[in-house]
């Protein structure tokens, strides 16, 4: 930080009714490094500013995490610290607080990314709106993202300009961030194109049963279902499983849909992920799946996974074969 930046820390910091906490989830590289760094660099120039590890993060790696809702991939420095120490320690609520007001019926959680850079005139405000809204309501989660930090994210995202405003991974703003529009969209979402953020939180939310009935009513599947179900985090896969299993008792057709894409992610996952993916199999699959799992009991795998490819099989044979006698 220059010496303005932490001038102003010190200003700010002096001012805390008490302690604020600072989160760290924690990831390697030089990027990682330069967040750790930054997040003990503020804490060492305050008692009240603390800097702890996160046992269980529910955002990206590595960040700097306010609340559970807002995330930073990004060195607040310069024109940036200023809305970055506005959200670690916001001012008293007012009574009325519009944006809260309107936010109000959104049910749906909802993630977006916005990506920044120094120097940028129109960042700081876009910084500001996106995490106002991010305060106003617990289903709205924000990454803000240096594009330089993390140019491999502003890639894969196809970010050529900043401020840029992704949100659940498709909808974008570029420039100026129109608040109303945004706010419109969240209260009027495609449950369907939730992304994986937003329906892991969902799932996490113990509303795993929700998440089958929407699909079964309406005769689809979330497509980011598949990605939690191979997730490296036991909660998260779990969610899915439950999600997966229930529907497969309400239409084991529609469930049946997801075998292919995770016969897929199995040839990616370790054996711990395979073991439970084998077990979503044996929830949903029919008989045109005993083949493949006969071929992983006979194989020379890890031992777990044939013992969870055969517990697979028999649960389907058992299901099954009413069906072949009626």
């Amino acid at each position: 930080m220059t010496p303005a930046d932490l001038d102003l820390v010190q200003a700010w910091a002096d001012g805390l009714a008490g302690p604020v906490t600072l989160g760290w989830v924690e990831g390697g590289g030089k990027q990682g490094l330069a967040l750790e760094a930054f997040g003990r660099q503020l804490a060492a120039l305050s008692p009240n500013i603390v800097f702890k590890l996160l046992d269980r993060p529910q955002g990206p790696a590595p960040a700097l995490a306010i609340g559970d809702r807002i995330f930073y991939q990004a060195l607040p420095q310069g024109p940036e610290l200023a809305p970055f120490l506005e959200a670690l320690a916001p001012g008293h609520p007012t009574d009325a607080d519009p944006l809260a007001d309107r936010l109000a019926a959104l049910s749906l959680p909802a993630s977006a990314s916005l990506y920044i850079a120094d120097p940028c005139p129109f960042c700081p405000t876009a910084v500001r709106q996106v995490l106002a809204m991010a305060r106003a309501t617990p289903y709205f989660q924000v990454t803000v993202i240096g594009a330089t930090l993390f140019p491999d994210l502003a890639v894969k995202d196809d970010v050529r300009s900043v401020p840029t405003l992704i949100l659940e991974g498709h909808t974008r703003w570029v420039g100026q961030v129109p608040q109303d529009e945004v706010v419109a969209h969240l209260l009027h979402p495609d449950p369907f194109r939730l992304s994986p953020t937003s329906l892991q939180r969902l799932l996490e939310a113990g509303q795993a049963q929700q998440v089958a009935g929407m699909m079964a009513q309406s005769g689809r599947l979330f497509p980011a279902l598949i990605h939690l179900l191979a997730h490296p985090r036991w909660s998260v896969r779990l969610g899915a499983m439950v999600a997966a299993e229930t529907l497969a008792e309400t239409n084991r057709t529609l469930a049946g849909e997801l075998q292919e894409p995770i016969w897929q992610a199995m040839a990616r996952a370790d054996a711990t992920v395979q073991g439970d993916l084998l077990y979503v199999i044996g929830a949903i699959g029919g008989p045109e799946t005993l083949e493949r799992l006969q071929v992983l009991v006979d194989g020379l795998g890890d031992e777990a996974v044939k013992e969870a490819a055969t517990e697979a099989l028999e649960r389907i044979l058992k299901e099954t074969q009413p069906k072949f006698l009626s």
